[in-house]
């Protein structure tokens, strides 16, 4: 019996570190502000929006090869999961770089211009952001008589599993 206590004990710190460490409990900071313009290289993305890191890793790579200095992953998101079925969203993946570059196709350069926009900040996993952060800020747009006014950006700051990820909501 003594046992079984102990290992429940255990069994549920690791839950509630595992549940911190993806963000579970990390809380969301959101501030509308002027933003841009974004310079970015990226590829074009079809699909559910969960593989756009390997978009991503791969404009990474890439640009390794060419030696193209670049920032922070950046996923742009133009269509509602709601709505849409998972394998016509479209996106763009890639990383913000600091200035227009040129880069061999299927890689563009594009540049996503000043806007204002709901910033919502997170630290954590990125799909235990996308389920807490989009929520909130439908929460906070409604609330403040808000509405979406284009594309959804959305940059990760780290490598690898834990992330600082900005999620930017164009909103009028």
């Amino acid at each position: 019996m003594k046992k079984l206590l102990i290992l429940v004990i255990i069994l549920g710190v690791v839950a509630l570190g595992t549940a911190s460490y993806t963000g579970l409990f990390s809380s969301i900071a959101f501030e509308e502000r002027n933003e841009g313009p974004f310079y970015v290289v990226y590829e074009d993305h079809e699909g559910a929006y969960q593989l756009i890191q390997s978009v991503i890793k791969d404009v990474t790579k890439r640009l390794d090869e060419q030696n193209i200095p670049y920032g922070d992953g950046i996923a742009v998101l133009y269509d509602d999961p709601k709505t849409v079925p998972a394998d016509q969203l479209k996106s763009k993946g890639g990383v913000l770089v600091g200035d227009q570059v040129s880069v061999d196709s299927p890689m563009a350069f594009t540049s996503l211009p000043y806007n204002h926009y709901l910033v919502g900040t997170f630290s954590g996993m990125s799909a235990v952001g996308t389920m807490r952060v989009y929520k909130k800020a439908e929460e906070w747009m409604k609330a403040n008589g808000k509405t979406l006014n284009g594309p959804i950006i959305e940059i990760y700051n780290g490598k690898g599993i834990k992330q600082n990820i900005f999620y930017y909501f164009p909103i009028n």
